[in-house]
């Protein structure tokens, strides 16, 4: 099979060029990690995280003080190309939700969402409505929500006297690897 050649014209619209790189069609406003774009073509112009004409996006969607040097809004209209390392990139829409992303893993969002520091070092949380991209290792797998149990119905109807309610989160090596859950 031979490469595929694309021009300006022919790149994808808000999908993979490839699995190790993606096309974003910009028409606004999109939050971008330094270093995670390869291309671009358009009329875009880059703006510091809280240094530029943006303050007003940054103060309402950036509340990760610790990684405001390593962002930048990019504005206008044409495509964006990400990758990361050869890692596989994919785009992903949280609806209303949250998510806690490895740092180095989250490629660029849309201002929808705003990103917040994560209670655990090197991890990011994105909160709200929109459209991110992310980089993995390997394919991402999804795992089912957290389990809650109650002990009083672990011993087939024995009411025991219950001492605390556990949470378990499934994980499996792929998802963990992938750092996206």
């Amino acid at each position: 099979m031979s490469p595929v050649i694309h021009d300006v014209h022919s790149l994808p619209r808000d999908d993979n060029v490839n699995p190790y790189a993606f096309s974003v069609a910009l028409d606004g406003e999109w939050f971008l990690q330094k270093g995670r774009m390869i291309a671009y073509y358009g009329r875009i112009g880059f703006h510091g995280v809280g240094h530029g004409p943006l303050d007003h996006l940054v103060a309402a969607c950036f509340h990760s003080p610790l990684h405001a040097g390593e962002w930048v809004v990019a504005r206008g209209r044409g495509r964006m190309l990400l990758a990361h390392r050869a890692f596989d990139v994919n785009s992903y829409d949280l609806d209303d939700g949250n998510l806690t992303i490895r740092s180095g893993n989250l490629l660029a969002f849309q201002p929808g969402l705003a990103l917040k520091q994560s209670v655990v070092p090197g991890f990011l949380t994105l909160v709200g409505t929109g459209r991110f991209v992310a980089a993995s290792n390997g394919p991402v797998v999804f795992v089912a929500p957290p389990v809650r149990v109650d002990p009083r119905r672990l011993w087939g109807g024995r009411t025991v006297r219950p001492l605390a309610t556990t949470t378990t989160t499934l994980i499996c090596a792929a998802c963990s690897a992938a750092s996206v859950c």
